[in-house]
């Protein structure tokens, strides 16, 4: 029994105890991360600097401090070192939040501006840390542990530094034939006194996509090293992915970067894939041409389809340019009134009740007219125009 009751008590005593308002040490305190536009720059840029909540971001400092009449938190920037001659600091160096903001949502700009410096200074690191401004008798800070601002490194590179070349042979490569690749190598211009990893990537710029090349290696990026003994990279292709679509040439940019801890400039370079498609109407006569005869219920036919893959619906209106002499139709029946032929550009895709493949040809069937004038053979034009339809 006494160990029973000796459990119970302790039940009890924690009971209480989760009953019992947290002690100040206890309390859960905002945490705020520096953060920057950009963190890697280069000489003659500038960034802009702001505040991120990291933790216990449902309050403000006001909230949780509550000082007096006080309605506004200030934090103010500073950056380290501050020996860097091409490097500044805004006069406003202050970010403040009003304490109607639970979103912690700071007010202000702060930037560090930076001017080309024609001295070989290497790559340099900054420093950009937030402090507390605890001015004013009574500032927001007071009742919360909220001294742990994060600092953020602002990269600085400097343009002295020796600049790594991407190389594209050719720069220019078609959409498919045997000029559908190009090898990608980085260069500098003399051997390095370690060997140097460039780190390479692929990005179409839209509207091309991804899509639309393939790389020799898997994944985002790939490595290229640069040895001692040369000044040339190992080397990787890229190729153009052929497809039936009808578009402009695309663009890749293609960049090999560099650590900010080594003396060199990252360098890019564009690939350019011209498309080999066109946009055009295939036409097939039945017997290789159309001929109908007058005064007969004969016809004759042709069929008709996209030549490349479009990248909208096409609809392809049908007529006749002499109504006195021939006639077609487009649907099957016998109404002969001409008509609009509806391509989609992807299986499955309807429009209205259309879903014709842009590749699958559709039939246009030709009949004469009969009149009761004596003339030799007429010739009669069928018109097909074709239209993209919006989206």
């Amino acid at each position: 029994m006494t160990g029973a009751r000796s459990a119970r008590g302790l039940a009890a005593a924690l009971l209480a105890a989760a009953l019992l308002p947290a002690s100040p040490a206890q309390a859960q305190h905002l945490g705020y991360q520096v953060t920057l536009s950009k963190s890697v720059i280069t000489e003659g840029e500038s960034v802009t600097v702001g505040l991120r909540c990291t933790h216990y971001c449902g309050h403000n400092l006001i909230t949780l401090g509550g000082a007096g009449t006080q309605t506004t938190t200030r934090a103010d920037i500073a950056i380290s070192p501050t020996t860097y001659t091409n490097v500044s600091l805004s006069s406003n160096v202050r970010l403040t939040m009003n304490s109607a903001n639970s979103n912690n949502a700071w007010a202000g700009t702060v930037t560090i501006s930076t001017t080309v410096n024609t001295a070989d200074t290497g790559h340099r690191t900054l420093t950009v840390s937030g402090g507390r401004d605890l001015s004013g008798a009574n500032n927001a800070w007071t009742g919360a542990d909220t001294s742990a601002i994060t600092s953020a490194t602002l990269t600085i590179l400097d343009l002295q530094a020796t600049q790594v070349t991407v190389s594209l042979s050719p720069a220019t490569i078609n959409e498919s034939g045997a000029t559908n690749a190009t090898t990608v190598t980085a260069t500098v211009p003399s051997a390095p006194s370690t060997a140097l990893t460039v780190t390479l990537s692929a990005a179409a710029v839209s509207p091309a996509t991804s899509a639309d090349f393939t790389t020799s290696w898997s994944g985002a990026t790939t490595t290229l090293t640069i040895p001692t003994t040369g000044t040339t990279s190992n080397a990787v292709t890229i190729t153009a992915v052929n497809n039936d679509v009808d578009a402009d040439a695309k663009t890749v940019t293609v960049t090999g970067a560099v650590a900010t801890t080594v003396d060199y400039l990252p360098g890019s370079a564009t690939l350019t894939i011209n498309d080999d498609d066109t946009a055009a109407l295939t036409v097939v006569e039945s017997g290789g041409s159309t001929t109908v005869a007058e005064g007969s219920t004969a016809t004759d036919n042709f069929t008709v389809r996209l030549a490349s893959q479009p990248r909208s619906v096409v609809q392809v209106a049908v007529s006749s340019n002499d109504a006195d002499e021939c006639v077609v139709e487009v649907d099957g029946s016998t109404d002969y009134d001409g008509g609009t032929l509806t391509f989609v550009p992807t299986a499955g895709e309807v429009s209205g009740a259309q879903t014709t493949l842009w590749s699958t040809a559709q039939t246009v069937t030709v009949r004469s007219v009969d009149d009761a004038v004596d003339d030799d053979d007429q010739t009669c034009t069928v018109r097909l125009n074709p239209a993209s339809v919006p989206a």
